[in-house]
């Protein structure tokens, strides 16, 4: 289990910046930081992010494929290989996809790690972000709150 202890500015799932009540921007504690950059390389193809175009998740390439098995257990290869080799170690993250329905997969990303939230390092077993994402129609990844 890795220590995170990166902070960022705090986003919502969509990307825009957090603003405190005086309007000051906010920043994210480690874990939030770190769910926010998961998200991001999610919500990302390759070549997308001109800054970096190798950070993303090439999701979009799954977009009018059929929902079959061997499509899913590559999605779900994709996601944890992207995860492991640019944010997180080894152990602390694990993707699942599993039908939703006919042209949509849910995607459960499950995070841990020990990460310095509010001053203090906490260990965090089970984080997830669930997403759905579909495979026949639909423009994009959409995160979804269970």
């Amino acid at each position: 289990m890795a220590i995170y202890t990166e902070r960022d500015i705090e986003t919502n799932l969509e990307g825009d910046i957090t603003l405190s009540s005086q309007g000051d921007i906010k920043l994210a504690n480690a874990l939030d930081t770190y769910k926010a950059i998961a998200n991001f390389s999610l919500r990302t193809d390759f070549g997308d992010y001109a800054p970096d175009e190798s950070i993303g998740c090439n999701l979009g390439t799954f977009i009018g494929k059929l929902n079959t098995t061997e499509n899913r257990d590559y999605m779900g290869h994709n996601i944890n290989q992207v995860l492991q080799d640019t944010i997180f170690n080894l152990t602390d993250v694990s993707a699942t996809v599993v039908p939703f329905d006919l042209n949509e997969v849910l995607c459960v990303v499950s995070i841990g790690g020990s990460y310095l939230i509010d001053g203090t390092i906490q260990t965090v077993h089970g984080e997830t972000l669930t997403y759905t994402f579909p495979y026949i129609d639909g423009e994009h990844i959409t995160p979804i709150t269970i």
